[in-house]
């Protein structure tokens, strides 16, 4: 859920190895969405050339239900029961998994998670 400022992301991350190398399935609260990865701290984007503005993503201060999955070197991000994208990844997906949220240019963003729950396949 976001507040404040529209430039924002908040999402998930998975395969987390350390702070250098994760996977990330993130959305906006302007409606778009990204998948992506750190490797060696470079960001890269999966199957996408940038954030990607999805209907399925409720703008503004609404709510969100996310739904990540992560396995197989693949990367899937849902939103309230809208499949966004999918993506291979380039190596094995191992590692915590985990909650991210921040902000662009504009600080003052507040994000609130709950309900979150890590299944294994």
């Amino acid at each position: 859920m976001g507040g404040g400022e529209n430039e924002n992301t908040f999402g998930i991350v998975g395969g987390q190895e350390d702070r250098e190398n994760l996977f990330f399935l993130v959305i906006t609260s302007d409606g778009q969405f990204l998948l992506g990865q750190l490797e060696n701290g470079a960001p890269a984007y999966l199957g996408m050339p940038g954030l990607e503005a999805n209907p399925a993503i409720l703008t503004g201060k609404a709510t969100n239900h996310l739904r990540a999955e992560c396995a197989n070197q693949q990367l899937t991000l849902y939103a309230n029961g809208t499949l966004l994208g999918s993506a291979k990844t380039t190596r094995p997906i191992r590692g915590e998994v985990g909650l991210t949220a921040g902000t662009f240019e504009i600080p003052g963003t507040d994000i609130v998670f709950d309900n979150f729950v890590v299944s294994e396949p």
